[in-house]
């Protein structure tokens, strides 16, 4: 997959996500890094096959999910205001289709949908801290805080 950044602005290269709506990662979300994101959807014998898929690009994740095995490109660019292509890949020639954000499609069984990446800074991070330690009682935990 070639790198999409041409069209974007650095804060809009990391300012989108996918959110699965269906299968065993039903609320996921994954980050959509320089407007390019490859979903392989299989079952769990067609994605152990070690024949199944060469090299797999760095933006790519694998749902184990259905009977089908296929997959899918995410792209966004701004060329000049924002587009959302779904681009399913199949035998025949792919066929791009323009979604909107948060508008939810469902390929090979997977439901999904294309959002703004939520952010969260330290400030939260430390109220959720507080909150959780508060509400444990003298019980001990470690809490550590993800940069998203």
């Amino acid at each position: 997959m070639e790198n999409n950044d041409k069209f974007l602005s650095q804060d809009l290269l990391e300012s989108y996500a996918i959110r699965l709506l269906s299968g065993p990662l039903n609320g996921c979300e994954y980050e959509i890094l320089n407007g390019r994101l490859l979903v392989i959807i299989g079952n769990d014998v067609s994605l152990g096959r070690s024949d199944a898929f060469s090299e797999l690009p760095e933006n790519t994740i694998v749902v184990p999910y259905g009977e089908l095995t296929g997959s899918f490109e995410i792209i966004i660019t701004t060329d000049p205001d924002l587009v959302v292509t779904f681009r399913e890949l199949t035998a025949q020639e792919p066929e791009d289709r323009t979604l909107t954000l948060n508008q939810q499609i469902e390929v090979l069984g997977l439901k999904f949908a294309v959002k703004e990446k939520m952010k969260f800074g330290s400030i939260h991070c430390q109220a959720l801290l507080k909150i959780t330690l508060f509400l444990q009682n003298n019980i001990s935990l470690a809490v550590s805080c993800l940069s998203m």
